[in-house]
């Protein structure tokens, strides 16, 4: 499920802001911010008046993300899409506040609000024929081609452990797949979610490792999460799979950082190596 870099130049950018006088605003946007994170899509905050916005530029799967996204806007877990292009190639949706980003220490209402909101995400039933199921494996072998020897070395040893949770019996639900911090907001009453790019079936433990992992859950507040998701799921933070799914994320997100930055960012990826270290050790010595 590869997806193309999106290379977004200014005469592009200019292009689409021209066409501003079709979107639901009063008066002519100006960009005051540009946000970097993305690999496949370019994201840019825009001021209206006094209206704050954010128009998303995507790569050629822009469909199936805007699909995924309006599903989870009318659960009320993404923003609110305020206008789609003709040839859903880019979007305009309601600006969430940088005050509703999550905080570096979760309370257990915050846990409550993620574990209810993604509980209500992987229970709905979606209706696009475009769906795609998300595959860690193949996710990795895609970009694995970009990441040099040692990721390919590194690879051979974490890949019984994504067969181990592929192959887990946890019944596929439709997933965000992309939870990490910056993905993740909290409003008064729920969780907000954004960039759907990932979004397709998949094991529902990859977001809730997502979870665990980048919010850097106790052992405490993770059995408090789980719970706010499923009472009594919490019983399974001993099993493979609590670990498994960890370490299929963690793996996935090293070598998209690798595609995007190149093999001289390991450095800047020492950390989560030795997370990756920790957790397959921790697999290991349980099965």
């Amino acid at each position: 499920m590869k997806s193309d870099l999106v290379t977004t130049d200014s005469r592009e950018l200019e292009a689409v802001l021209a066409e501003w006088r079709s979107w639901p605003i009063n008066a002519k946007p100006v960009i005051d911010e540009i946000y970097t994170a993305g690999l496949n899509h370019f994201a840019a905050g825009l001021v209206s008046g006094e209206q704050q916005y954010v128009l998303k530029i995507s790569s050629a799967e822009g469909e199936k993300e805007i699909s995924a996204h309006q599903h989870a806007a009318k659960l009320k877990l993404a923003p609110k899409l305020l206008y789609v292009s003709e040839h859903n190639n880019y979007v305009l949706m309601e600006r969430i506040a940088p005050q509703h980003s999550l905080p570096k220490h979760l309370s257990e209402q915050h846990l409550q609000l993620l574990g209810s909101g993604l509980r209500r995400l992987h229970e709905s039933e979606t209706n696009f024929t475009h769906e795609q199921e998300f595959d860690i494996r193949e996710f990795c072998r895609d970009y694995l081609s970009l990441a040099g020897d040692k990721a390919e070395r590194l690879h051979r040893s974490v890949e019984t452990i994504l067969d181990s949770f592929a192959g887990d019996s946890t019944q596929r639900r439709f997933c965000h797949n992309d939870l990490v911090h910056a993905n993740c907001f909290l409003l008064e009453k729920s969780a907000i979610f954004i960039d759907w790019e990932f979004a397709g079936q998949n094991n529902p433990w990859f977001d809730l490792a997502a979870i665990i992992y980048y919010q850097a859950l106790t052992d405490q507040q993770a059995a408090q999460f789980i719970g706010a998701y499923s009472e009594g799921l919490e019983k399974s933070l001993d099993q493979p799979i609590f670990l498994s799914s960890q370490i299929a994320l963690l793996w996935g997100d090293m070598l998209w950082h690798l595609a995007k930055f190149g093999q001289d960012f390991w450095p800047e990826l020492a950390q989560k190596e030795k997370d990756l270290h920790r957790l397959t050790t921790a697999f290991t010595s349980g099965v």
